[in-house]
């Protein structure tokens, strides 16, 4: 076997048991947990739908609107989403149980409410931020609404990484815009993997760079075949 592909498969070999770590979700929330919804079904403080708790301290304070695909662009592969602000900036949460240690990753799709762009009064403008947390770390993720239209929400999918501390976990969506007036981020298709205990599984740069491994060496392999 020539070092090329000796080196190779090791690389590749790398890569793929990273890549193995994904399965089914442990978790998954489409929002679709009211019978017959009407397009907008706004929750207040307190209220729950499903697994979601809407948050009752800032910065959730104002409830959240759940919104179908009736009303604005659905989702990728679902037809429901949740806008975290329905008066003023708004949050969910939910308990999700993990083994401590492990390392888990949280996908979903973030869009904003256009809709702010038709009220000329409204004091904010159109960069929406979400903050997503759990087991005590926290990440924000923000989205520019300049271009967007109820049409065309313009969905992108995020992800979130963070390492269990216990058994539980409470997974949180929180509207950190910190506008009145409601318009907020808008979030869909939530999804939780396990991908083990954390100090077996490469960090996403790690990922990377393994990605950039393979590229190079493909390169290599190529430059070698056209001398």
């Amino acid at each position: 076997m020539g070092n090329f592909a000796f080196h190779f498969r090791i690389v590749l070999g790398i890569f793929l048991c990273a890549s193995l770590s994904f399965g089914l979700p442990i978790f998954s929330s489409d929002f679709n947990y009211v019978p017959s919804p009407p397009q907008i079904v706004s929750f207040l403080p307190g209220d729950t739908f499903g697994p979601w708790t809407v948050g009752t301290g800032p910065p959730g304070t104002n409830g959240i609107d759940r919104k179908s695909g009736d009303y604005w662009q659905a989702p990728p592969g679902s037809w429901f989403s949740v806008d975290l602000a329905g008066q003023a900036p708004g949050s969910i949460y939910t308990p999700i149980g993990v083994t401590s240690g492990n390392l888990y990753q949280v996908d979903f799709q973030l869009s904003g409410n256009p809709e702010w762009k038709v009220w000329t009064s409204y004091p904010g403008g159109p960069l929406k931020t979400v903050e997503v947390s759990a087991a005590g770390q926290v990440q924000t993720f923000n989205f520019d609404t300049t271009n967007t239209t109820t049409a065309n929400m313009g969905w992108v999918p995020h992800s979130f990484f963070f390492v269990a501390n216990n058994s539980t976990v409470s997974l949180r969506f929180a509207d950190v815009t910190s506008i009145l007036g409601g318009f907020g981020p808008v979030i869909a298709g939530v999804r939780v993997y396990d991908l083990g205990a954390s100090a077996d599984i490469p960090e996403p740069a790690t990922m990377a760079l393994m990605g950039g491994a393979l590229l190079g060496l493909a390169l290599i392999r190529r430059r070698r075949v056209t001398r």
